[in-house]
């Protein structure tokens, strides 16, 4: 070791500040992020969907609401509210 024979020492974070500033301590490559990017709006309609989930506590009683919207048109397709969510009720018919 190069510390024991007396030919150089640093402290770790001296270590940290120069492999980083090299890029060797990348266990991959990163990949850019796609964050500010938007969201690919869909070309016609029924092409994509969205599936929103929610609940409402009203006097202690809870109300699921689940609605299906269109991607393209932003209108909803479907709209369903219950007061026992399970799966059987998810699936719209």
């Amino acid at each position: 070791m190069m510390l024991d024979a007396n030919v150089v020492a640093c402290s770790p974070n001296t270590v940290l500040r120069v492999l980083s500033g090299e890029g060797l301590l990348a266990r991959f490559a990163k990949q850019p992020s796609k964050k500010g990017a938007g969201f690919d709006q869909p070309l016609s309609p029924h092409a994509h969907w969205h599936i929103d989930v929610s609940y409402i506590n009203i006097c202690g009683t809870f109300y699921f609401c689940a609605t299906i919207l269109d991607g393209y048109s932003r209108s909803t397709a479907i709209c369903s509210s219950r007061t026992i969510l399970s799966r059987s009720s998810e699936s719209v018919g």
